[in-house]
């Protein structure tokens, strides 16, 4: 789960350096200057198209992280340790940040963080102190909440 979170943040560098240009474009307007708008204004548009790219790009590269390590994980106990919730929603559903404590199998314990959705039926399936079932990839601290 780090690459979407990596195109994230990239996104977001981006999305205040393309303020730059768009800055210089808009000062080569206003004081009517000899200096050329039109290579400003094409960075700009570059850059705006690479934080659309970046962003939006990330919840696929997500959906497709979940996905390897569910099929190639191995199914583990966790304890939840806390929930907190991010602030952003989809269909009416709360994003939260859930703090697990995950019981590999065959390894040492170690603490992970992962991003959910909070269920619509089960809010208090992730309640702190509570076991939930998780899928993680050996050697990493990638962990998914299985939700089987």
């Amino acid at each position: 789960m780090v690459w979407d979170r990596r195109m994230r943040k990239a996104g977001w560098a981006v999305f205040f350096i393309m303020w730059v240009p768009f800055a210089v474009m808009l000062f080569a307007v206003a004081t009517d200057d000899e200096m050329d708008f039109v290579r400003p204004m094409a960075i700009f548009i570059i850059l705006f198209i690479l934080v659309f790219l970046l962003l939006f790009g990330s919840f696929p590269v997500g959906r497709y992280e979940q996905g390897r390590i569910r099929r190639t994980g191995i199914p583990a106990e966790a304890v939840v340790l806390s929930v907190t919730e991010t602030g952003t929603s989809y269909n009416d559903q709360q994003m939260v940040v859930v703090a697990l404590e995950v019981h590999p199998p065959y390894d040492a314990v170690f603490t992970a963080t992962v991003e959910s959705l909070m269920p619509y039926y089960g809010g208090e399936e992730l309640a702190p102190g509570k076991k939930v079932r998780v899928i993680f990839t050996e050697g990493t601290r990638d962990v998914v909440i299985d939700e089987r």
